[in-house]
């Protein structure tokens, strides 16, 4: 999403940002009071108003360890979490959710030793070899140690998220009706 802020700054410099980050819920509650433009989340989103949803992207998760500390760590199957601390995002977060649909449909059910609003949380946790982490694939990817990770690998893919922007067009302003025609339009990087 920084891309996307930076484009548009560079073409409407005048123009402020604020990020939020709060749950799903208190985010769609800010925006049908229109105390947010724009929601950028995991689907589903669910709104009582007429709302809006435009795909960003689909991304891909995946349960890592630090494989420096936690050296017997033996995962071939989704069934074989169950038998290591989990570090999971919170029960009520989408990606949770999905993730607990997928593991019931595998008869499976995790109990985490911790759960976390925020990825940096559990990355730190993970890190620190306090159990096995579950995260979007590109997070693993991007940190500058992902070495010390190891990536857990299924023949069941995990279930994947897609990457929403929420709006209702009836609270939009000029300058946000600007911004989504630059996501919609996917002029990142022109």
């Amino acid at each position: 999403m920084s891309e996307f802020i930076a484009d548009f700054r560079k073409i409407y410099p005048g123009i402020k940002f604020e990020i939020i980050s709060k749950s799903t819920a208190d985010m769609v509650e800010m925006i049908e009071t229109r105390n947010l433009d724009i929601i950028v989340d995991t689907l589903p989103i669910n709104s009582q108003k007429n709302v809006t949803k435009i795909t960003l992207s689909k991304l891909y998760n995946c349960f890592a360890y630090n494989k420096n500390i936690l050296k017997d760590i033996n995962i071939k199957k989704v069934e074989d979490l169950k038998n290591y601390p989990l570090i999971l995002p919170s029960a009520t977060s989408s990606i949770r959710l999905k993730l607990d649909e997928y593991m019931e449909s595998q008869n499976t059910i995790l109990k985490p030793i911790l759960e976390s609003w925020t990825t940096e949380m559990m990355l730190d946790m993970v890190r620190r070899g306090v159990g096995v982490g579950y995260f979007i694939r590109n997070v693993i990817d991007t940190q500058n140690d992902k070495d010390n990770f190891n990536v857990i690998t299924f023949d069941n893919n995990l279930p994947a998220v897609d990457v929403c922007c929420v709006y209702i067009d009836d609270f939009l302003t000029t300058a946000t009706k600007k911004f989504l025609e630059l996501l919609t339009n996917n002029k990142v990087g022109e």
